[in-house]
């Protein structure tokens, strides 16, 4: 990690740029989840790749407090299949955590120009990125319910 007054050269059109919202004492981005927009907080201390306190339609598994569905994201205009979406009823807010950095080889967090740049997508071997952690779930769900996971993932209820 480094902090700099300089600006970043974005001529690399492998970066791409997230507006950050001042959010109180924290930082928010949008996404859109399926075709809903959302903010969520940006949590550098969540391990999760979403964690929603308001529960989406159909979730793959039902719990007492979470609830687990696999989402399509689109984050500055990136978009992520299949993606880990936890359903937690006991958050204050809507959180995007640490998974999302993971992805990307390199991240610049611009506070004063309030933006994220994403650098060298899809690049990193982070075993938590979006992508590796999803695939592992999805994978995990599928050897311990091979027929229902698997239709639901690849057919789910609109």
């Amino acid at each position: 990690m480094s902090i700099s007054k300089n600006n970043l050269n974005k001529k690399n059109s492998d970066i791409i740029e997230i507006p950050l919202e001042k959010n109180g004492m924290d930082w928010s981005v949008n996404v859109f989840l399926g075709d809903q927009n959302k903010s969520l907080i940006f949590d550098t201390g969540c391990d999760d790749i979403l964690a929603l306190k308001d529960t989406l339609i159909n979730p793959l598994i039902k719990g007492e407090q979470n609830n687990i569905t696999f989402e399509t994201i689109t984050i500055g205009g990136n978009s992520f299949e299949n993606v880990f979406v936890k359903h937690k009823l006991s958050i204050a807010h809507n959180l995007i955590g640490m998974p999302l950095l993971w992805e990307y080889k390199r991240v610049t967090l611009d506070f004063i120009n309030q933006k994220i740049y994403l650098h060298d997508g899809m690049k990193s071997k982070n075993k938590n990125s979006i992508s590796n952690r999803s695939r592992k779930i999805i994978d995990e769900l599928i050897k311990l319910v091979p027929n229902t996971a698997h239709k639901k993932l690849l057919n789910p209820v609109k």
